[in-house]
């Protein structure tokens, strides 16, 4: 396989987040640029220069359309995530480019576009506890039933052993799956959305169904993507002041990737 540059895998990145911005668009599904990509766009017009990938952000009904449809129209992208590969255990999905591959921890992918769900809260503030405490499980629960692949010089023998116990205390990734659809497809329109992810002080960040509705399109390198209006806000909660610029000892690439295509 052909080792990519980062110039390459941006102009790919590009290309796959033109086309689920596209798909979006035609189908009336919700979507906001995340975390350092909104960042990147609101500070950069574009990639913050040591970083190297994209996020964006959707409601889960958004995503359920997005997750079903995408590959449907475009044959050279997939939609990665728990439920479509066994060795995946992150909360959050990708849409990966065909042909192209990086291995890390042990999960393999390639050149993609990180979707970030954001899920339904109860209008009640004494029942968050309680929920949040059965997301924490479920998603303890496909971590542990990743089949996370033999690691090099591990003993055969040791890591057979170890995916035997794991089927003896653990439920199957198929009932897994199910306890996930059950607990978090059920949205509602006047519904609060959390993030999986909780700030250093352990706080969640909350977004409303009118916040994805209320976007602007946004500068980023030569296209323009949607983002939600509230961006400020939102930067602020995660970031602080996201328009000073960090050390210049810290302006390095964090991810640390070779990607790779096929020939």
């Amino acid at each position: 396989m052909k080792e990519l540059s980062i110039g390459e895998v941006k102009n790919m990145q590009i290309d796959i987040m033109n086309k689920i911005h596209d798909f979006c668009v035609s189908n009336g599904i919700n979507y906001s640029l995340a975390w350092g990509t909104m960042l990147g766009a609101v500070r950069h017009k574009g990639f913050i220069p040591w970083d190297d990938d994209i996020d964006i952000m959707m409601p889960r009904k958004d995503y359920d359309q997005l997750a079903k449809g995408i590959e449907q129209v475009y044959n050279d992208l997939w939609v990665q995530s728990f439920e479509t590969d066994k060795t995946y255990w992150y909360a959050h999905s990708k849409v990966v480019r065909k042909g192209t591959k990086y291995t890390k921890f042990g999960h393999s992918s390639g050149v993609h576009i990180d979707v970030f769900i954001w899920e339904e809260l109860p209008i009640r503030k004494e029942e968050l506890h309680s929920y949040f405490k059965k997301w924490c499980k479920i998603n303890t629960l496909i971590w542990k039933t990743t089949n996370v692949p033999i690691k090099e010089g591990e003993n055969k023998m040791i890591y057979q052993l170890k995916k035997l116990i794991k089927k003896v205390i653990y439920p199957s990734r198929s009932s897994v799956i199910q306890m996930y659809n059950s607990f978090f497809h059920q949205v509602k329109e006047d519904e609060l959305f959390y993030y999986w992810f909780q700030k250093a002080d352990g706080k969640l960040m909350f977004l409303t169904i009118k916040d994805f509705q209320d976007t602007i399109l946004m500068p980023f390198e030569m296209e323009h993507y949607y983002c939600i209006s509230q961006y400020d806000l939102f930067l602020k909660q995660r970031f602080g002041n996201y328009m000073q610029l960090p050390p210049e000892e810290e302006r390095v690439l964090t991810h640390n990737v070779t990607y790779y295509q096929e020939e």
